[in-house]
Parts: C-alpha cells; structure tokens; sequence
C-alpha cells in the first residue's frame, strides 16, 4: 500500500497528495429526549416550575431544621414514593396528567413548614404556574 500525505483544510476537506480515493463515513447523531412524551420532564416550564417548588420547599424547611441538618434529598425521595416512581426514575417522570396534583401536594407542604405559618397567610410563599409562566416566557 503507498503512502499517502493527508492534510485537513478549514473547511474539513480532506486533500490528499497523489491519486488515491478517500472515503469519509459520516454518522448522524440523533438525540434522544432525556423524558419520554407524556412526561411532567418532556414540558420545560412545566418541570422547571416543578424544581423551584421543591426548591422553596427546602428552603423553607432549612429555615426550620438548619442549613446543617438539612437532608435535601428527603423531600424529592418522598415525592416519589408518594407517586409510586421506581428508584432510577425521577420525579419529572411522572405522568403529565398528574402535574397539577403534584403542584398542590407541593404547595401544601410549603404552607405547613414553620416559616410559612411564621409568616401568616397574607405572606405569598411561592408563585402560581400562571405568574412562573409568564417569567419563564417573557411575557
């Protein structure tokens, strides 16, 4: 077999010195979507509203317990036995119909942390889907 001089232009050109026939075998990448359709995760704003409740959530409840003893993992561990999600899943696994659920279960538990109670029900403690949306978008 001769050899050959290859040299790689800017523009990914293959050229090649001599007279010789260079095959370049492209694959196509193709992306798999990290939730299947149907899923609380396959909505952006919908799973991103879902991360800051559980968010506020732990916060608040580092008010209570301290920054130190706080377990941030408890909650969203929970959440999935609540919603009976096996342990490699997450819970933006969770079917799209039950979202709203999950939001008011979210919520709720917000609104029994001692921060919460502290502060007094004029106090807002999180934003609804409705306002988070519109942050989200831009609108």
């Amino acid at each position: 077999m001769k050899e050959t001089k290859q040299e790689i232009n800017g523009n990914n050109n293959i050229q090649v010195a001599g007279d010789y026939r260079v095959v370049v075998n492209q694959t196509k990448k193709t992306v798999k979507p990290k939730y299947p359709e149907g899923c609380v995760g396959a909505d952006t704003v919908k799973a991103n509203y879902i991360g800051h409740l559980i968010g506020r959530y732990n916060d608040y409840k580092a008010q209570e317990v301290g920054k130190d003893n706080m377990n941030w993992a408890a909650f969203g561990a929970q959440l999935k036995r609540l919603y009976k999600i096996a342990p490699t899943r997450s819970i933006y696994n969770l079917p799209i119909e039950l979202f709203d659920d999950l939001c008011l279960n979210i919520q709720g538990r917000i609104d029994k942390t001692m921060l919460a109670r502290k502060l007094g029900k004029g106090h807002k403690n999180y934003s609804t889907f409705e306002e988070y949306r519109c942050t989200q978008m831009n609108i």
